[in-house]
């Protein structure tokens, strides 16, 4: 099987393949959608369209639609992000590779531009595409799941092409009147109090991923685990540590290490996790303000 890019003689089969790969999701001819997939000729001027053929001939056995950066047919991807639309096989070439042969393709084709990741929208109902992305290690995106139309649902998958999602980060604090037990009610002395140690903690994981985020995403915390060993009095310089230790789509943790600047005697030790998020749809969720 070959991969290469659509010749103007291709065109109209690109067209023809589009449409019966898409027939069960569409309502014929009637259907508007049916003359958008059919236009193949557009997807080839203004983003890049790519088939499948055999060894041995020219017949068109699939397509996908690779959106370059600028590209009118980019509809989720972000800066430093890769997306692709209209992946169609042949009816008479399913269960032949060329579906996994065209998405293989179209990460090699990013990989090689050093794009972070590589998006995608799809229906819910498309459940045989979905085993395609998700063998090529596609996780799904709810974030970023929308409706083109009223009527039209589509979720979102995403694929994060660095093998090192984040890396380590050091922050360092010194403890302050105000950062006491005493002052924030915690309990009644003054020295270092839990609850902004774990805030440091936090601080620190968050630090260590920014710089991994596209634009208009953040990360927020789930979940903490924090253990605090040493009592730490006011003028302490604190050094906090966040190394990740497992990945998986959006979710990421942590291991936290907390010493004291001045002798490195451990303060406490845990475990922070924090989710990638959409910053406005976080918000919007949360309705409007009193």
């Amino acid at each position: 099987m070959r991969i290469r890019r659509a010749r103007p003689e291709d065109i109209a089969a690109v067209g023809e393949v589009t449409v019966a790969a898409y027939s069960d999701f569409t309502a014929g001819d009637a259907d508007g959608y049916v003359q958008h997939l059919r236009d193949a000729a557009t997807r080839d001027r203004e983003a890049e369209l790519w088939v499948a053929t055999p060894d041995d001939s020219e017949e068109v056995l699939g397509t996908v639609t690779i959106t370059p950066s600028g590209s009118p047919w980019r509809e989720i991807a972000r800066d430093g992000e890769g997306e692709f639309r209209m992946l169609a096989v042949s009816p008479l070439a399913r269960g032949a590779g060329v579906g996994t042969a065209l998405v293989d393709h179209v990460l090699d084709r990013f990989r090689t531009e050093g794009v972070r990741a590589v998006v995608m929208s799809t229906l819910p109902q498309m459940r045989a595409a979905h085993r395609i992305y998700e063998r090529a290690g596609f996780v799904r995106d709810p974030e970023r799941d929308w409706s083109p139309i009223p009527g039209v649902d589509l979720i979102s998958y995403r694929l994060d092409l660095e093998e090192q999602v984040v890396g380590e980060a050091m922050l360092s604090f010194t403890v302050t009147d105000e950062d006491t037990a005493e002052a924030l009610g915690s309990g009644s002395l003054p020295v270092l109090a839990t609850p902004r140690l774990l805030a440091w903690c936090e601080a620190t994981a968050f630090t260590a991923l920014a710089p991994r985020l596209a634009d208009g995403e953040t990360s927020v915390g789930t979940r903490v685990e924090l253990e605090h060993t040493r009592a730490s009095r006011v003028g302490a310089r604190v050094d906090v540590t966040a190394t990740p230790v497992f990945h998986d789509g959006r979710l990421h943790r942590f291991s936290v290490l907390a010493r004291e600047a001045d002798g490195g005697r451990v303060v406490g030790t845990g475990e922070v996790t924090r989710v990638v998020v959409d910053a406005a749809r976080f918000l919007g969720r949360l309705g409007p303000t009193a």
